[in-house]
């Protein structure tokens, strides 16, 4: 599979997790809707598809854009580490309280 196809996969899995969960109340706990609503779901799609930008400039990146293209993927993985901290964050609290 090349890049640009598993780009693409990449950002209609992320814009499908992130329009589900968008509005996570009925199939979420209270407390964890309210986490979704603060995880700004919304710069996680904003994230994801801006990493075009480094895949088209591949190997011809400056210093500078290489910078930037790790800023940008650190940013999109920290934005899925918020996420499932959210989701499962009933069994955090749960698996805390039992230490």
């Amino acid at each position: 599979m090349a890049k640009r196809d598993r780009y693409d996969v990449l950002v209609i899995l992320t814009n499908n997790a992130t329009l589900i969960w968008k509005e996570a109340r009925g199939i979420a706990p209270n407390s964890v809707a309210d986490k979704l609503d603060d995880a700004m779901l919304e710069w996680q799609s904003e994230l994801t598809k801006t990493l075009k930008i480094w895949i088209d400039k591949g190997l011809t990146m400056t210093t500078g854009e290489l910078i930037l293209a790790c800023a940008n993927l650190g940013a999109v993985v920290e934005s899925w580490l918020k996420f499932f901290y959210c989701i499962y964050y009933e069994n955090y609290v749960r698996v805390r309280l039992q230490i």
